[in-house]
C-alpha cells in the first residue's frame, strides 16, 4: 500500500506485509487475502479514499459479480460495504503484471520473500476445488495399485491399425462409411447387403476357414473376442482386405 506525502508529492509505501497460505489453499484465495489485507488496513487509516489495484483480473470480476458465493469473495465485499458505510470511497483497477509497474513488483518480492524467510501463517478454508483434486488424485492412484497387483491386468497389447479397425468398428466398413454419410452402402463380396466388422469376423462364408482358428468358440451365436492376438493379426489384414 502506498500513501501521497502531500509536501514532496510523492508516494510513500505505507504497508509491506509477507504473509503463508496452507498448501491447499489456491492461488486465487491468495489474491483475495492480499485485498483483504490492503482493505482492512485502509479502514484503519484516515484516509478517505483508495485505488487498489491487482494483476488478477479474474479476482475483480468475482468481486464485482452477484453470484459469487466464495468466502473469500464474499468477506471481501463485507469489508467493502462496511468502508462505504463509514464515508469513504473504493476503486479497484486491473494492471499488467511483470512490466515494471512499482507496487507489482513490490508484491511479486515479497511473495518470494515469503518462501526463504519465516512470515505468519494464515488460516483460510480449504477451497472444494482441493477436496476434488484429492478425491481424483487418491482414485487414480488407488486403482493403478489394484491394477499393478491384478493377476488379470498389467499387461499392455499394442494393436495394429488394421486389428484396432476391426475390434472398434471404424474401418473400412459399408456400414461405418453409411452411418457417417462418407459414401452410400455397398454390399460385401459374399452378397451381404451393407456389411460391419461384425459380418466379417463372425458371418462372411469367405472367411469361415480362418474363423474357427481365431475365435474361442466358432458359433456365431455366442461370438467371443479373438482367442490368439497373433492369428488375430493375420485374419485381421484379410479382412479388411475383404472389406
Amino acid at each position: 500500500m502506498f500513501t501521497e506525502k502531500e509536501e514532496q508529492n510523492e508516494r510513500v509505501p505505507l504497508l509491506k506485509k509477507s504473509y503463508i497460505l496452507r498448501e491447499e489453499n489456491s492461488v486465487f484465495q491468495a489474491e483475495y487475502l492480499a485485498i483483504f489485507k490492503a482493505l482492512e488496513r485502509f479502514l484503519e487509516q484516515p484516509h478517505q479514499s483508495i485505488t487498489l489495484a491487482s494483476d488478477s483480473l479474474y479476482s475483480l470480476e468475482s468481486l464485482a459479480s452477484p453470484y459469487t458465493k466464495s468466502w473469500s469473495v464474499m468477506r471481501n465485499k463485507i469489508l467493502v460495504n462496511n468502508i462505504i458505510n463509514s464515508g469513504k470511497t473504493v476503486s479497484f483497477h486491473w494492471v499488467k503484471a511483470h512490466v515494471g509497474l512499482e507496487g507489482n513488483e513490490m508484491a511479486d518480492s515479497l511473495a518470494r520473500f515469503a518462501f526463504k524467510y519465516p512470515a505468519p501463517y494464515v488460516s483460510i478454508p480449504t477451497p472444494k476445488s482441493w477436496f476434488k483434486y484429492s478425491a481424483r488424485k487418491k482414485a487414480i492412484s488407488d486403482r493403478q495399485t489394484s491394477w499393478d497387483a491384478s493377476l488379470k491386468g498389467g499387461q499392455d497389447l499394442h494393436f495394429p491399425a488394421h486389428l484396432n479397425s476391426i475390434l472398434t468398428g471404424h474401418g473400412p466398413f459399408s456400414n461405418y462409411f453409411q452411418r457417417f454419410k462418407i459414401k452410400n452402402p455397398s454390399p460385401c463380396r459374399c452378397g451381404y447387403a451393407n456389411p460391419d466388422s461384425d459380418h466379417f469376423l463372425f458371418a462372411c462364408p469367405l472367411l469361415d476357414s480362418s474363423r474357427p482358428r481365431c475365435l474361442k468358440r466358432p458359433n456365431p451365436n455366442k461370438p467371443h473376442l479373438l482367442s490368439d492376438h497373433r492369428k488375430a493379426l493375420t485374419t485381421s489384414a484379410v479382412v479388411v482386405k475383404l472389406a
